[in-house]
């Protein structure tokens, strides 16, 4: 009868290597032995995954970059589902330039853009003369006052326009055209002779 703790171990094959450290065990040669095998640990900047024993964990606690919010919309990497927020924009050809004044978006060049307002902190003549506007309204307001000052004139005068189109010897519809602010067309010409019908002398000067 065999004693208690005894055990036949010719069969077993184990070596140092491939047990873990410092776990003991018995070969077949004596004496008993302790396993030299190290615990394994996965490297996040590493892919590959060497052979051997890892102690319990989450791959989120080897990587903090594992997580939904770093995973495009539609994937699944080990459990976490891509981003909503996350989308590919590798397609996307806006620049600043062609977006809205004050818009946020995101380029393939990386990080958040936004068009700035270049004429934040210039004035009115500025952006105006940088549209190339700039004529076109002055000459718009210097209409508006020279019609405003026939206006007055004629009511201070009881002219009417058909009158005054006839001191002028010009159409009704010129003199409508003349007193249009919107319209700033009219040459030196009919301003001096609605001048002289008025009693009056036009004076052009350079500011």
């Amino acid at each position: 009868m065999g004693r208690m703790g005894l055990l036949r171990i010719n069969d077993a094959d184990a070596v140092v290597g491939e047990v873990l450290s410092p776990k003991t065990f018995y070969a077949v040669a004596p004496p008993r032995k302790t396993g030299i095998m190290a615990t394994q640990t996965l490297n996040p900047a590493n892919e590959n995954v060497p052979a051997g024993y890892y102690a319990v964990t989450t791959l989120s606690a080897v990587d903090g970059d594992l997580a939904s919010a770093n995973i495009k919309a539609t994937i699944t990497i080990f459990g976490f589902a891509g981003s909503n927020d996350v989308r590919d924009i590798s397609d996307g050809d806006l620049v600043a330039a062609e977006a809205p004044t004050g818009k946020f978006f995101y380029a393939v060049s990386g990080g958040r853009n936004m068009k700035k307002n270049k004429h934040i902190g210039s004035s009115f003549d500025d952006f105006l003369q940088e549209e190339g506007l700039l004529a076109e309204a002055e000459a718009m307001a210097v209409k508006r006052v020279i019609a405003h000052q026939i206006r007055e004139e004629m009511a201070e005068r009881h002219i009417s326009k058909s009158a005054l189109a006839g001191m002028m010897r010009t159409s009704r519809s010129s003199i409508d055209r003349l007193l249009d602010p919107a319209n700033a067309s009219v040459t030196l010409i009919t301003l001096e002779s609605v001048a002289l019908a008025l009693g009056k002398k036009l004076k052009v000067q350079l500011g």
